[in-house]
């Protein structure tokens, strides 16, 4: 109620996962306040379709992956391209690859490539040559490059943005050609 009462015409709501994305959603339509654009910092995971059907369509959510990102990484000397990734896991699974399991399957990249740079296990000498990277000599993962600027915290890293159209995920941001796969957004968000 005091969101709608605000008059804010974009809400960006931060949450943790959860479900807690799911409720404030349900009060939003309790309430009837349909802003411009709802964003959300989780929601990409496939029960926060399930959960609200088609009040989906609209809502914004930021996200470290997309399938249709044209990243490429490597893993065993060997590259792998963000689809080759998405084919492979859908292929093993029979189910469709989220955010998760490309975050998992990064991280095992990251361990592998620096494994196999220092010939060691050494959790100290890998802390150092993971924090040694650059933009020219990066970790390379089916998320994008990875490398770290001098505070410990990942630089050269464009913030991605999904949104839920049709009740399907949909990559809108960033554009351009980089990131040749990107759709128009849909707004005003639609009524729930």
């Amino acid at each position: 109620n005091r969101a709608k009462a605000s008059g804010a015409e974009y809400l960006l709501v931060l949450t943790t996962g959860g479900g807690g994305e799911v409720e404030f959603t349900r009060a939003l339509k309790t309430v009837n306040y349909v802003p411009k654009t709802t964003f959300y910092s989780q929601g990409t995971y496939a029960e926060f379709e399930d959960a609200l059907g088609s009040s989906v369509n609209g809502i914004v959510v930021w996200t470290t992956w997309a399938p249709e990102v044209e990243w490429e990484g490597e893993i065993g000397g060997q590259p792998i391209t963000n689809q080759e990734f998405v084919e492979a896991y859908e292929a093993m699974f029979d189910d469709v690859a989220q955010e998760d399991q490309a975050q998992a399957f990064a991280v095992c990249q990251a361990m592998e490539q620096g494994i196999r740079s220092i010939g060691s296990t050494d959790n100290v000498e890998l802390q150092e040559w993971m924090v040694s990277r650059t933009a020219q000599n990066p970790i390379r993962t089916i998320q994008g490059d990875y490398y770290f600027d001098d505070k410990g915290l990942t630089a050269g890293r464009d913030l991605l943005l999904l949104q839920w159209q049709n009740r399907e995920l949909k990559f809108i941001f960033p554009v351009g050609e980089e990131y040749p796969n990107t759709v128009d957004p849909i707004w005003p968000q639609p009524a729930w």
